[in-house]
């Protein structure tokens, strides 16, 4: 029986990314409060799987890691999404509304699961400031019943 290792990692970005705010400054109408308050965290990051990152200048960024054994013992992370690499994993999106719901499938035949991770983001208004937060359900399935 395989083993299959999961972790809901947190990394900090600590280098300097381009920042596609900072390519638009001024007081438009697109980057009004409304707009940064409800564009804060979104799915940004799409060699990940489930990349999920606020727009800050030093920004969190949360992903999906887990790990199957390897050949020659031992395990084998996995976290970053390229395509054909020859893992066998796959990854997409069932549906994703640009803003506040996604939906995404990741099937690992090698460890023999299936990932299906939903993201809802709501806004919340306290104190005369809007505030955006965001939930996840990760839901496994063996690809393989046996």
């Amino acid at each position: 029986m395989r083993t299959l290792l999961l972790l809901l990692g947190v990394v900090v970005a600590l280098g300097r990314m381009l920042d596609l705010d900072q390519l638009y400054s001024g007081d438009t109408e697109l980057h009004s409060e409304l707009y940064n308050a409800t564009m804060e965290w979104g799915t940004y990051k799409p060699n990940l799987f489930f990349g999920v990152k606020d727009r800050g200048a030093q920004p969190v960024t949360v992903g999906l890691v887990w790990a199957v054994p390897s050949n020659g013992g031992g395990f084998e992370f996995r976290h970053t999404y390229r395509y054909q690499s020859g893992d066998g994993v796959t990854a997409r999106f069932e549906y994703h509304d640009g803003w506040s719901a996604a939906r995404q499938i990741v099937e690992d035949p090698v460890g023999n699961v299936r990932f299906e991770i939903d993201f809802l983001k709501q806004m919340l208004h306290e104190e005369s400031s809007l505030v955006s937060q965001w939930k996840a359900l990760l839901t496994l399935k063996p690809l393989n019943p046996q």
